[in-house]
Protein backbone atom coordinates (compact mmCIF):
# COMPACT_ATOMS: atom_id res chain seq x y z
CA UNK A 1 0.00 0.00 0.00
CA UNK A 2 1.29 3.60 -1.05
CA UNK A 3 2.03 6.09 1.97
CA UNK A 4 -0.67 8.24 -0.46
CA UNK A 5 -3.22 5.44 0.03
CA UNK A 6 -3.01 5.05 3.79
CA UNK A 7 -3.18 8.61 3.98
CA UNK A 8 -6.49 8.68 1.85
CA UNK A 9 -8.07 6.19 4.13
CA UNK A 10 -7.26 7.64 7.29
CA UNK A 11 -8.37 11.26 5.90
CA UNK A 12 -11.50 9.25 4.91
CA UNK A 13 -11.76 7.64 8.83
CA UNK A 14 -11.54 10.78 9.86
CA UNK A 15 -14.07 12.56 7.99
CA UNK A 16 -16.52 9.33 8.48
CA UNK A 17 -16.13 9.46 12.53
CA UNK A 18 -16.99 13.62 12.39
CA UNK A 19 -20.07 12.03 10.50
CA UNK A 20 -19.84 13.01 7.04
CA UNK A 21 -19.39 11.27 4.08
CA UNK A 22 -16.97 10.33 1.95
CA UNK A 23 -17.11 9.61 -1.85
CA UNK A 24 -13.69 9.15 -4.32
CA UNK A 25 -14.04 11.10 -7.20
CA UNK A 26 -11.79 10.86 -10.65
CA UNK A 27 -10.74 14.52 -11.55
CA UNK A 28 -13.35 13.37 -14.77
CA UNK A 29 -16.11 12.68 -12.40
CA UNK A 30 -15.51 15.48 -10.84
CA UNK A 31 -15.72 17.77 -13.39
CA UNK A 32 -18.97 15.99 -14.53
CA UNK A 33 -20.84 16.69 -11.46
CA UNK A 34 -19.23 20.06 -11.41
CA UNK A 35 -21.45 20.84 -14.63
CA UNK A 36 -24.23 18.24 -14.00
CA UNK A 37 -25.62 19.69 -9.96
CA UNK A 38 -28.68 17.87 -10.19
CA UNK A 39 -26.86 14.21 -9.76
CA UNK A 40 -24.84 15.44 -6.36
CA UNK A 41 -27.97 14.49 -4.61
CA UNK A 42 -28.27 10.59 -5.70
CA UNK A 43 -24.74 10.39 -5.20
CA UNK A 44 -25.20 11.66 -1.19
CA UNK A 45 -28.60 9.44 -0.98
CA UNK A 46 -26.17 6.28 -1.73
CA UNK A 47 -23.12 7.67 0.31
CA UNK A 48 -26.22 7.87 3.22
CA UNK A 49 -27.82 4.67 2.68
CA UNK A 50 -24.10 2.47 2.51
CA UNK A 51 -22.91 4.20 5.30
CA UNK A 52 -26.70 3.32 7.66
CA UNK A 53 -25.71 -0.27 6.07
CA UNK A 54 -21.73 -0.20 7.29
CA UNK A 55 -22.97 1.23 10.56
CA UNK A 56 -25.38 -1.67 10.92
CA UNK A 57 -23.25 -4.37 9.94
CA UNK A 58 -21.14 -3.12 12.85
CA UNK A 59 -23.55 -3.05 15.39
CA UNK A 60 -24.72 -6.37 14.85
CA UNK A 61 -20.98 -7.85 14.70
CA UNK A 62 -19.90 -5.94 18.04
CA UNK A 63 -23.50 -5.68 20.12
CA UNK A 64 -25.62 -8.29 19.07
CA UNK A 65 -23.52 -11.45 20.77
CA UNK A 66 -23.84 -9.01 23.92
CA UNK A 67 -27.47 -9.15 23.67
CA UNK A 68 -27.50 -5.51 23.42
CA UNK A 69 -30.60 -3.95 21.13
CA UNK A 70 -30.20 -0.62 18.78
CA UNK A 71 -32.48 1.49 18.04
CA UNK A 72 -32.16 3.89 15.77
CA UNK A 73 -34.45 7.08 14.85
CA UNK A 74 -34.23 9.80 11.61
CA UNK A 75 -33.66 13.08 12.75
CA UNK A 76 -35.20 16.43 11.36
CA UNK A 77 -32.27 16.82 8.63
CA UNK A 78 -32.67 13.43 7.40
CA UNK A 79 -34.22 12.67 4.19
CA UNK A 80 -37.54 10.51 4.07
CA UNK A 81 -35.65 7.93 2.23
CA UNK A 82 -33.59 6.90 5.19
CA UNK A 83 -36.84 5.44 6.69
CA UNK A 84 -37.03 2.53 4.77
CA UNK A 85 -33.10 1.78 5.03
CA UNK A 86 -33.57 2.51 8.95
CA UNK A 87 -36.99 -0.13 8.42
CA UNK A 88 -34.69 -2.51 6.53
CA UNK A 89 -32.29 -4.17 9.13
CA UNK A 90 -32.52 -7.65 11.04
CA UNK A 91 -31.01 -6.31 14.09
CA UNK A 92 -31.53 -2.76 14.45
CA UNK A 93 -35.05 -1.68 14.90
CA UNK A 94 -36.35 1.85 13.85
CA UNK A 95 -38.68 3.22 16.30
CA UNK A 96 -40.05 6.20 14.52
CA UNK A 97 -43.93 6.67 15.66
CA UNK A 98 -43.97 3.00 17.57
CA UNK A 99 -44.61 2.12 21.02
CA UNK A 100 -41.39 -0.08 21.73
CA UNK A 101 -41.28 -2.91 24.52
CA UNK A 102 -37.79 -2.44 26.66
CA UNK A 103 -36.58 -4.83 29.60
CA UNK A 104 -37.77 -3.98 32.92
CA UNK A 105 -41.46 -3.12 32.03
CA UNK A 106 -40.59 -0.31 30.23
CA UNK A 107 -41.73 1.29 26.61
CA UNK A 108 -40.84 4.13 24.20
CA UNK A 109 -42.29 6.01 21.76
CA UNK A 110 -39.73 7.87 19.08
CA UNK A 111 -40.27 11.02 16.87
CA UNK A 112 -37.81 12.53 14.85
CA UNK A 113 -39.72 15.86 14.09
CA UNK A 114 -38.49 19.08 15.20
CA UNK A 115 -39.78 22.25 15.22
CA UNK A 116 -38.78 24.63 12.43
CA UNK A 117 -35.32 25.38 12.18
CA UNK A 118 -33.77 27.81 10.20
CA UNK A 119 -32.29 25.14 7.64
CA UNK A 120 -36.16 24.06 6.80
CA UNK A 121 -34.91 20.58 7.43
CA UNK A 122 -37.36 18.19 5.69
CA UNK A 123 -38.83 17.01 8.94
CA UNK A 124 -40.17 19.90 10.86
CA UNK A 125 -43.54 20.59 12.24
CA UNK A 126 -45.34 23.82 13.42
CA UNK A 127 -44.55 23.77 17.82
CA UNK A 128 -48.52 22.73 17.63
CA UNK A 129 -48.17 20.13 15.60
CA UNK A 130 -45.31 19.01 17.29
CA UNK A 131 -46.84 18.80 20.31
CA UNK A 132 -50.38 16.85 19.04
CA UNK A 133 -48.13 14.42 17.59
CA UNK A 134 -46.26 13.33 20.69
CA UNK A 135 -49.39 13.96 22.96
CA UNK A 136 -50.70 11.14 20.20
CA UNK A 137 -47.94 8.47 20.80
CA UNK A 138 -47.73 9.43 24.57
CA UNK A 139 -51.73 8.83 24.64
CA UNK A 140 -50.71 4.91 23.68
CA UNK A 141 -48.38 4.03 26.57
CA UNK A 142 -49.76 1.74 29.56
CA UNK A 143 -48.16 4.14 31.66
CA UNK A 144 -46.21 7.15 30.79
CA UNK A 145 -44.14 7.68 34.23
CA UNK A 146 -42.60 4.15 32.74
CA UNK A 147 -41.59 5.66 29.60
CA UNK A 148 -38.86 6.60 27.60
CA UNK A 149 -39.19 9.52 25.47
CA UNK A 150 -37.01 9.14 22.37
CA UNK A 151 -37.37 12.76 21.58
CA UNK A 152 -35.19 14.17 18.77
CA UNK A 153 -36.32 18.04 19.32
CA UNK A 154 -34.29 19.22 22.38
CA UNK A 155 -36.06 19.87 25.64
CA UNK A 156 -36.52 23.94 25.68
CA UNK A 157 -34.05 26.07 27.74
CA UNK A 158 -31.76 23.13 28.62
CA UNK A 159 -28.20 23.20 27.75
CA UNK A 160 -29.31 21.16 24.58
CA UNK A 161 -31.71 23.64 23.27
CA UNK A 162 -28.69 26.03 21.98
CA UNK A 163 -27.42 26.94 18.54
CA UNK A 164 -25.81 29.61 17.00
CA UNK A 165 -27.69 32.65 15.49
CA UNK A 166 -27.84 33.04 12.34
CA UNK A 167 -27.93 35.48 9.32
CA UNK A 168 -30.62 35.08 6.80
CA UNK A 169 -28.26 33.74 4.22
CA UNK A 170 -27.87 31.12 7.39
CA UNK A 171 -23.93 32.41 8.50
CA UNK A 172 -22.87 32.52 12.34
CA UNK A 173 -23.22 35.89 13.63
CA UNK A 174 -19.85 36.33 15.24
CA UNK A 175 -19.09 39.27 18.55
CA UNK A 176 -16.07 39.95 19.47
CA UNK A 177 -14.43 36.93 17.72
CA UNK A 178 -17.10 34.06 18.92
CA UNK A 179 -20.34 33.17 17.91
CA UNK A 180 -23.37 34.17 19.14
Amino acid sequence: VARGDEEAAELRKTIRQAGSYTLDLTRAEKDDLDTHPDRVPELFRHAIEETLRRWFAVAADRLKPLGIPIYVSAGNDDEYYVDQVLDSDAYVQFPEDKIVELPGDYEMVSCGYASPTPFDSPRELPEDALEAHVSSLAERLRDSRRAVFNLHCPPHNTALDSAPQLTKDLRPIMRGGSMV
